[in-house]
């Protein structure tokens, strides 16, 4: 299971990656809001993070960037992804999930032959009751806590995405401290 980070702050980023190994990240319009950036700012910000870093791909660390959702235009929203795509090879673009979203979705998998479906969850049950489960990955978006990331691996989910609290509370165990402490102590007691 790949775990990514939902964000659009470059010091979120940059501690996620080096402390805990994400796999990728995800923005949204609220990631972006919050890190005090323009949209502009935050993706090139983000794309020159993945460059210093030595990340170029989106085989390698993709990073989902959501298309403006006032259009509500097929051919404004493929012009609209083109151009946030050819600012980093890493941004893996979000389109809604609107009529006219999968029209744009389809018409950008032809000319990216990329498939386009692994962002709308909502017919990952269609995929299992026809027969395309297991030609998309599955991705929990937006866990909240330690326990759903284990139900979402448990479950058999491909990606999950977590603010860098999630990842954090994640490390904090009342067991882990327990066990600490008793170590601590032990090493106290045959360290002289």
């Amino acid at each position: 299971m790949q775990y990514f980070l939902d964000s659009a702050k470059l010091d979120e980023i940059d501690y996620a990656y080096h402390t805990f190994g994400i796999d990728g990240i995800t923005t949204n319009p609220r990631h972006i809001m919050d890190s005090g950036k323009t949209f502009q700012a935050a993706v090139t910000d983000i794309a020159q993070w993945i460059r210093k870093e030595g990340l170029e791909g989106a085989e390698r660390f993709p990073v989902s960037v959501e298309i403006d959702p006032y259009i509500e235009d097929a051919r404004e929203m493929v012009a609209a992804a083109e151009k946030i795509a050819a600012i980093c090879g890493n941004f893996v673009i979000k389109i809604p999930c609107t009529p006219d979203g999968i029209a744009a979705a389809r018409t950008l998998e032809k000319a990216a032959h990329e498939d386009c479906r692994q962002y709308i969850r909502d017919i990952v049950q269609i995929y299992k009751n026809y027969g395309f489960y297991g030609k998309t990955r599955i991705i929990c978006a937006a866990v909240r806590t330690g326990r759903q990331i284990v139900d979402c691996a448990v479950a058999g989910a491909d990606i999950v995405t977590a603010g860098l609290a999630v990842y954090r509370d994640t490390m904090v165990h009342p067991y882990t401290q327990q066990g600490m402490d008793i170590f601590r102590n032990a090493w106290d007691n045959t360290a002289k």
